[in-house]
């Protein structure tokens, strides 16, 4: 004889669950409100983290475009040096006018691509000497009315890219 398999009773739920089955709910409960909010502390962190990396990435691309501005730049600065010496070399009586215009015209236009890419020319004539900024050819005696360590000739004009020296103003200066 077989006997027949007896169905357990389900277990109570609810309020008339044992006390010891509450506890082990509430248990688990508070170990998954305790993850969910250490995964939420992680998210925010990692957000934060992604925010800082974007905005390292964002300085370094400009940090060398302005690099790339500069090289850019320092190219081109014997060919700007070439046309100022042409035009000040040029008779000023109207014999070569138009010619000094030609030149004038196509120095205009190279200055223009270099303010366009960021890099400004300074002549510092008057200013006080700096030697971060400025490359001292020769020392001339103190003038009166001038003070001394004071920029009194620019033999060539300095350049800025980015807020940048690129290359030192060469200039005359009054001891």
């Amino acid at each position: 004889m077989c006997a027949e398999p007896t169905n357990p009773a389900p277990e109570p739920t609810g309020p008339e669950a044992p006390a010891g089955e509450e506890i082990s709910l509430r248990d688990e409960l508070q170990q998954l409100q305790s993850e969910v909010t250490e995964l939420r502390t992680k998210l925010v962190r990692w957000q934060a983290e992604l925010h800082n990396v974007q905005r390292r990435a964002d300085k370094e691309m400009q940090e060398i475009r302005q690099r790339t501005n500069a090289d850019f730049a320092g190219d081109f600065m014997p060919l700007l040096d070439q046309f100022d010496m042409a035009m000040s070399t040029l008779p000023q009586d109207g014999s070569a006018q138009s010619m000094l215009d030609g030149i004038k015209i196509m120095k205009n236009e190279f200055a223009k691509i270099m303010v366009k890419r960021g890099v400004e020319s300074f002549d510092p004539t008057g200013q006080p000497f700096d030697p971060h900024q400025h490359e001292a050819v020769l020392m001339v005696p103190h003038q009166e009315g001038v003070a001394p360590m004071t920029i009194v000739q620019t033999f060539t004009v300095g350049y800025t890219c980015g807020g940048r020296v690129i290359r030192p103003a060469k200039v005359k200066v009054a001891s």
